[in-house]
Order: structure tokens, then sequence, then C-alpha cells
């Protein structure tokens, strides 16, 4: 089973990159990020069943961890680096946004982790 993390999950790719895990049977979901919006993305986590997240919108991330009781919330840059480091993953999605996804990407790299 391939486990992977995905981050931009609530924009287009990444929600359907949630449908293209989700119909595998080789595939699991072991992490979600998003850039600011907290709601969707905790919703999509409650319904994958990941306990760590984060929102590389530190004031979105702060909203998120007062609202979800599901687990973990990282924040900021920083929380998305974390994320990847410390989460057991074999490929990360980076369906985020512009320069968002620059560090994210680099520390993928970094880690030796398969970067989609």
């Amino acid at each position: 089973m391939k486990r992977v993390l995905i981050l931009g999950s609530t924009g287009s790719i990444g929600r359907q990159a949630i449908e293209v895990v989700q119909a595998s049977e080789t595939l699991e979901i072991v992490g979600l990020a998003a850039a600011t919006s907290f709601e969707r993305l905790l919703t999509q986590a409650d319904q994958v069943g990941v306990t760590r997240v984060a929102l590389a919108d530190e004031s979105s991330a702060e909203g998120a961890a007062r609202a979800w009781s599901g687990g973990e919330v990282l924040g900021g840059p920083e929380g998305l680096v974390r994320l990847i480091c410390e989460t057991d993953c074999d490929v990360v999605l980076n369906a985020l946004v512009g320069s968002a996804g620059l560090g994210p990407t680099i520390a993928t790299l970094g880690e030796g982790i398969d970067l989609a």
C-alpha cells in the first residue's frame, strides 16, 4: 500500500486526487494540507480519516485548531514542511498554487520522498 500525502487538497486537483486514491486498492491518504480553506480541509480529513493536517496560512491554521478535535493542525510554511517530514509517506502530491508549493517541494525532495 502506497501512502500519499496531498498538499492543496481543497482545490480542484486535490479533490480529484482524493477521489482517485479512495477508489484505489493500493493507495491510502495519510495527510492533507491546504493554503487557507480550513473548513473544507477539516471535512476532508474527517472523511478520509487523517489525524494531522496543515494550513499554509497561520490564521487559517489557528481557526482550524479551534474548530477541530480530530487531530493536530500545523500552521504556516513551517507546518507544511513538518507535515511532510513527520508523516510516514511514500509520495507527496503537491497541488499547492504558486510559491506556496516551493518550500514543500524542496522538503519532499530533501527527504527522498517521491513527488507528484
